[in-house]
């Protein structure tokens, strides 16, 4: 679900991702994927575009709220600062 503001752009992942592990190998699926390849497609394409959004996804453990950054061909999952 996206989130929206003037200045802002949020993104509730749900269960896309369960570990922060997937946005550096967003191949990685799960033994709760039941369609893995399906789950990576879908993956792929949310990852390409919230690159350098506010994502909060459901699954990770605390503090879920967080950046997905984009690093050469892959991503990066970044706690905001402070």
């Amino acid at each position: 679900m996206n989130l929206r503001s003037v200045a802002a752009h949020g993104l509730f992942s749900a269960d896309m991702m369960a570990h922060a592990l997937q946005c550096i190998e967003p191949d990685r699926a799960t033994c709760f994927c039941l369609d893995a390849a399906q789950t990576t497609q879908s993956r792929h394409m949310v990852l390409d575009a919230v690159a350098d959004t506010l994502v909060m996804p459901a699954l990770f453990p605390g503090p879920t709220a967080g950046h997905v950054v984009a690093n050469g061909n892959n991503f990066r999952f970044r706690l905001p600062e402070g």
